[in-house]
């Protein structure tokens, strides 16, 4: 009850209340669901279970928020200027509010239940922090290019493909680094399952690693699509070859890394 303050009290400061009401709603879905199968779900279908309620929430907040459920896709939205910074921060409170207030939920059901945030044992530090940061470079960058992308969305007629193609990240990377870093891609649901720490355990280190991740899919967004930086994103455009070769290299290298991991 007492995260549910945090989009009001957002909503009293400005008339964006239903942007926050729903990215809150969206986070904290998502994080509880998150958190309900680490506990007791199946090894098996956790991350299809986690990749579909991220893509039923993002077709449910999109027409309202926009969808961004994670502070790494809203950091990469003020990075390309999607966004104004102010609402950032903004949506990173109503997001963490969420995935903390979502913990808390599922702790009063579990609470007999340790659930901790850190590399997946055996591997080491360095290995979950860049399972996590490409993983979230690779969700970032396909948030980029199917919901934000102008060329990819007509504005009477956006593409509906999007949220499906962002759940199936969810798919290929929980599979491939679940069992490396937890694979939480998401600095509130970093938060969350780390909430019996308050956040002071590896919320921080991941949340990093997270946020350079969708800093660099930033980069590569706009190497692979410099159209998009135009005064005419939908016009006659031929892509050079350089950035065919660029978008070749990024799509195979995150093929073949899942298919190794996998």
């Amino acid at each position: 009850l007492a995260g549910l303050c945090v989009p009001l009290l957002l909503g009293t400061l400005s008339h964006d209340y239903a942007r926050y009401a729903a990215e809150f709603l969206g986070t904290f879905t998502l994080v509880f669901t998150v958190i309900c199968c680490v506990v007791v779900g199946s090894g098996t279908w956790n991350a299809l279970a986690i990749a579909c309620v991220l893509m039923v929430m993002i077709y449910a907040t999109g027409p309202v928020s926009g969808g961004n459920l994670n502070p790494a896709v809203s950091f990469a939205l003020g990075l390309v200027g999607e966004m104004e910074w102010s609402m950032v921060f903004k949506y990173w409170l109503a997001q963490l509010s969420a995935g903390f207030s979502a913990a808390a939920c599922a702790d009063s059901i579990f609470s007999f239940k340790v659930l901790t945030l850190a590399p997946v044992k055996p591997f080491l530090a360095q290995h979950a922090l860049f399972a996590e940061m490409v993983y979230t470079f690779m969700l970032v960058f396909v948030v980029l290019n199917t919901a934000v992308s102008k060329r990819n969305n007509s504005p009477t007629d956006g593409n509906q493909f999007f949220g499906l193609a962002i759940g199936f990240v969810i798919v290929a990377g929980g599979y491939a680094v679940g069992g490396i870093s937890g694979a939480a891609f998401n600095p509130a649901v970093a938060l969350g399952v780390d909430y019996q720490n308050f956040g002071a355990g590896w919320t921080l280190p991941y949340a990093v690693a997270e946020l350079a991740g969708a800093a660099l899919a930033v980069a590569m967004y706009k190497a692979v699509r410099p159209e998009e930086a135009t005064a005419d994103p939908r016009g006659s455009y031929t892509a050079r070859g350089t950035t065919k070769l660029l978008s070749e290299f990024l799509g195979t290298f995150m093929l073949v890394l899942t298919v190794g991991l996998n």
